[in-house]
């Protein structure tokens, strides 16, 4: 159970949740903007200059967030509705949760440059969806984190030397993949850690 905490906690609470996630309200807006209107073409700047001035009378806490708003902000902002309504009062267990769909949605380079040097080497895998990071990064149209990975040699779709794709399409990455030795490990360790057996 939780209270609702005051329109100027929840501000500020949304305020440093935008800051570190987005960088700047408007960013926020633009993607906010995307979510809810998918199909929609890019946001124009006056639909942007719109959703930031409402989203400025809620930082300041001089309006409440509307409940068709709260679920969008929650996706956005990767945390539960009970820690907004609470001004984190009551958080949410996985907030700040790197994963393919929330950095395809993003354009903060700091996110992404966090995300592609991550030590798990998420950005390698598909997620629960089969969906990774390219794949959203399409379906959002975001040609701009696109643009970013090829342009700082992340990945490519056509290789200078023709010689070395001649069974597949041509494209490729440098981002490097954990070690093999660190990955699935619970096979090894169910065949050597006699604890995991005997504690049972």
């Amino acid at each position: 159970m939780f209270r609702t905490a005051t329109n100027e906690k929840i501000g500020a609470h949304l305020s440093e949740l935008i800051d570190r996630r987005f960088g700047s309200t408007r960013s926020f807006c633009r993607d906010l903007l995307k979510l809810e209107c998918p199909e929609m073409p890019e946001p124009t700047k006056d639909e942007i200059d719109k959703k930031a001035n409402k989203l400025s009378q809620i930082r300041q806490g001089k309006k409440g967030i509307q409940i068709d708003d709260l679920g969008y902000f929650c996706e956005l902002l990767n945390v539960s509705c009970e820690e907004i309504l609470s001004a984190r009062e009551h958080p949410a267990s996985g907030e700040y949760r790197y994963s393919n769909y929330n950095m395809a949605f993003s354009d903060d380079e700091r996110l992404w440059e966090n995300y592609i040097h991550h030590d798990e080497k998420l950005i390698l895998n598909s997620d629960e969806y089969n969906m990774t990071v390219i794949d959203y990064a399409l379906k959002f149209k975001n040609y701009k984190l696109l643009k970013y990975l090829v342009e700082k040699g992340y990945i490519w779709f056509v290789k200078e030397n023709h010689n070395n794709y001649t069974n597949t399409f041509g494209a490729g990455t440098k981002i490097e993949r954990k070690p093999i030795y660190e990955k699935d490990v619970l096979d090894s360790r169910l065949h050597y850690i006699d604890a995991l057996r005997t504690d049972m």
